[in-house]
């Protein structure tokens, strides 16, 4: 992991910092400050190095991954999104969604396999789930009241009365 972080260079912008840090464990006899420094900086090196989490989902694969149900097949896919065009599929739905590690097939090792199915990777479950998480649907509920007069309840647009 610390292989592809640049934890060196991030020390050496904080050189200053970095001596202060040693020369404060050294008097104290603690070697807290000089840990909480390196932390530090080890921390900022990991989260400026790494990768996009987010992957580029167009408004295709999305569709596609908001309509996919556990495994399911080309022509089952091409179905549950309305679609008849298989190429247009393929190359605007399924092949982007691949390339992006958001769904993945069943039998890898055949992609031209006739049982091949796709399925939803981690990343895809966590795309949607995070998706889910910024659209939240807008309810808007109607305030209705409701009068019970004897067995009858009565509410707007009718009644219903009451065994």
């Amino acid at each position: 992991m610390f292989a592809d972080i640049p934890v060196e260079s991030m020390v050496h912008e904080q050189q200053a910092e970095y001596y202060q840090a040693l020369q404060n464990s050294t008097n104290l006899t603690d070697s807290a400050p000089f840990i909480e420094f390196m932390l530090r900086m080890i921390l900022d090196a990991a989260t400026t190095a790494a990768p996009q989490v987010t992957p580029h989902v167009t408004p295709q694969v999305s569709q596609l991954l908001v309509k996919i149900q556990g495994e399911m097949s080309c022509e089952a896919l091409q179905k549950a999104l309305e679609l008849q065009d298989r190429k247009s599929f393929r190359e605007r739905y399924l092949k982007p969604a691949l390339m992006e590690e958001l769904i993945e097939m069943t039998v890898s090792d055949k992609p031209s396999s006739r049982l091949q199915k796709y399925r939803l990777t981690d990343k895809g479950r966590q795309w949607l789930q995070k998706r889910e998480g910024e659209v939240a649907p807008c309810v808007k509920t109607k305030k209705v009241e409701f009068k019970a007069t004897q067995n009858i309840l009565n509410f707007p647009g009718g009644e219903i009365k009451q065994s």
